[in-house]
């Protein structure tokens, strides 16, 4: 199958049946005991033996509009590495993991929460925990001759090696050997969705009922930050829940990508910036916002107590926010945002960056690596926004 094929395929097939779970639930012929949700995109990777097609993002489905399709497809070292994409496991075999699919040729269907080695108030906020606790090294193992699994709202998480902790929640994922035609795809989950619709006990696939505040958006945002995806992909998630974002925050709203003309050009060797997020406060001035990956290979300092300073990677976070606040240092260029966007800036707006996860950001340590740097930079990891989406702490 061409990716193209398996691309307009899949965004097909879902446009069709979200909009038909949404007509049925507009009928009350499918009712929930919370809020009804489904995907906003539909992401599609490409291993030696399989594709791979993943749900994500969400939004009420009573309010439903076409998700969509990154048009490009992205390779992968193998289908069992994709599920864990934030471990390095070199040897990775069937004897590692809990469950092994070999030689399957027809539909596997799993929906299951896993967890090992986790019994923290953090991850049961998330909706793990409690239960018989596993040990194993990875979830899943699946051979190259196996066509058909599907996942569907399947957790994660998992201790590694007594030092890293692996989050990870899947919304919707289906493995398809690579020489599945596109027809037989399409008749796959047409008839896989209708049969859902037959069955006593409906599962309504990549549809799922979010009965606390933020849950699924918290669940989501940190399982992007254990995967190796580019910044770009978690800002595109969080600009889909932009309202959320701000809020979490404590800021009235959150406005995403503004390219920002240099006008004084003194000092300058580009002709604009672009920061990932203008905050705007309540006043109505705003603030500063840049992401960064939140899966990092290292910690994101170095140095003991008495010399703690940032790696090379978090210290370019820190310029590229001390960049931005230079550019509204000129009256020219301040002048221009104002007249252009109607962003108006304080004399010391606050720069946030963010950035890691629970495995290389240390709020100790961090605190000490910026002591040498401007007061108004925060930096907070993925880990921190979850918790101030749970109103566990208050952002100020």
């Amino acid at each position: 199958m061409k990716q193209e094929d398996l691309i307009k395929t899949c965004e097909k097939c879902f446009n069709n049946w979200f909009t038909k779970i949404r007509n049925l639930h507009l009928k009350g012929i499918v009712r929930a005991s919370g809020n009804i949700y489904c995907a906003t995109e539909v992401q599609t990777f490409e291993s030696s033996d399989h594709f791979i097609i993943e749900l994500a993002g969400s939004q009420p489905i009573i309010s439903f509009k076409p998700i969509k399709a990154f048009k490009k497809t992205i390779k992968v070292k193998n289908s069992t590495n994709h599920l864990i994409g934030g471990l390095e496991i070199k040897d990775i075999n069937k004897k590692k993991a809990l469950l092994s699919i070999e030689k399957c040729r027809k539909m596997h269907y799993i929906q299951c929460d896993f967890f090992s080695g986790i019994n923290s108030n953090f991850y049961k906020d998330l909706g793990l925990g409690g239960g018989k606790e596993e040990i194993y090294e990875i979830p899943f193992f699946i051979d190259s001759e196996s066509n058909y699994i599907l996942l569907d709202n399947c957790k994660m998480s998992y201790h590694f090696n007594d030092l890293k902790y692996f989050y990870r929640v899947i919304s919707f994922a289906l493995f398809i050997k690579k020489n599945t035609k596109k027809e037989a795809l399409a008749r796959f989950l047409i008839s896989t969705f209708d049969n859902q619709l037959k069955s006593q006990y409906p599962a309504f696939m990549g549809v799922f009922i979010d009965t606390k505040p933020n849950l699924r958006f918290r669940q989501e945002l940190l399982s992007l930050a254990n995967q190796p995806v580019h910044e770009t992909r978690i800002d595109d998630f969080i600009n889909q829940h932009n309202a959320l974002f701000a809020k979490a925050l404590n800021y009235k709203g959150a406005r995403s990508n503004i390219e920002l003309k240099i006008i004084d050009k003194k000092g300058w060797d580009k002709s604009s910036l672009i920061p990932d997020y203008m905050m705007e406060r309540e006043d109505g001035s705003y603030d500063i916002l840049d992401l960064k990956k939140g899966l990092t290979k290292n910690n994101l300092t170095k140095g003991g107590k008495s010399r703690r300073r940032l790696t090379s990677y978090c210290y370019e976070l820190v310029a590229q926010l001390e960049g931005y606040k230079r550019y509204f240092e000129s009256p020219l260029n301040s002048q221009w945002a104002l007249d252009n966007f109607g962003i108006k800036m304080n004399y010391s707006p606050r720069l946030i960056g963010i950035v890691g996860n629970q495995n290389s950001f240390f709020r100790e340590e961090i605190d000490e690596a910026l002591l040498v740097h401007r007061d108004n930079i925060v930096l907070f990891s993925y880990n921190d926004i979850c918790d101030l989406l749970s109103s566990k702490t208050k952002f100020s």
